[in-house]
């Protein structure tokens, strides 16, 4: 059974965490007695997939596919606004349409099409929510690929690395921000500066390379750390590549 379905509230109740305590034990001893690197108990650190939560928070359910995690609050305020949303539109619609709000609401904006009416408050919730989406992940650096890609070019003689990106399929105009994970699991860190996708949904440049974002140096490990990308218009996080480079300085 898909596990979003059986644990809908991103896996916090009391006899989710009963399963995932018996669950970690058993999986901590099948790993110590394959004699399995540390690295490889990542896989159990997030049973309910890559977008599993941190103990506080979970899926906000907002729109179909939403697993942004926010806190259970917010989670039940956005159930909320779903079922109050006819009420708050204009009858007949308006100026923006037949999704036009009602005096005193405007679109949440979890995504640029939830055009469900809520009080402005709401719609600062949301995108708050989006921004601080790599922290609330249980096991960043686990995302899967998405459509945005990233490459380091080292600087000579240890200098650090310059840090391009190139993406296509993203929402129009969004913002996109890069974090990295370390080797040693620590993270998310911030990685040099946003970035913005044109009205085709596409981060691209003359450089081959994509646009620099970030100057990282000086290298210093010899594993690479994982990069991590978030559109702010969904606080989606995907996997973006990896880099030897390590703190910011741009």
């Amino acid at each position: 059974m898909n596990s979003e379905k059986t644990t809908p509230r991103g896996g916090t109740g009391h006899g989710v965490r009963v399963r995932r305590v018996l669950s970690l034990a058993l999986s901590a001893v099948a790993v110590a007695a394959a004699g399995v690197a540390v690295e490889a108990s990542a896989a159990f650190a997030a049973p309910y997939g890559a977008y599993t939560c941190k103990t506080g928070f979970v899926w906000r359910e907002a729109v179909p596919g939403d697993q942004v995690c926010v806190s259970p609050e917010i989670r039940d305020r956005s159930a909320e606004e779903n079922a109050w949303a006819a009420s708050r539109r204009e009858p007949g619609g308006g100026a923006w349409g037949p999704d036009t709000c009602k005096s005193g609401y405007v679109w949440r904006l979890v995504r640029p099409n939830d055009l469900v009416c809520v009080p402005p408050a709401s719609r600062d919730q949301a995108y708050s929510d989006n921004y601080y989406s790599p922290y609330r992940l249980l096991a960043p650096a686990s995302v899967p690929q998405g459509t945005i890609w990233t490459t380091t070019t080292q600087s000579p003689y240890n200098g650090g690395g310059h840090i391009f990106a190139k993406a296509s399929s993203l929402w129009a105009n969004t913002i996109v921000r890069f974090y990295l994970i370390y080797p040693d699991g620590s993270g998310p860190w911030v990685a040099g500066k946003p970035l913005q996708a044109n009205a085709g949904g596409g981060i691209y440049s003359s450089d081959p390379r994509g646009q620099e974002f970030a100057f990282l140096g000086p290298v210093g490990h010899t594993k690479p750390s994982t990069v991590i990308a978030v559109e702010q218009a969904t606080g989606l996080v995907t996997y973006a590549g990896t880099t030897t480079a390590l703190m910011s300085f741009y």
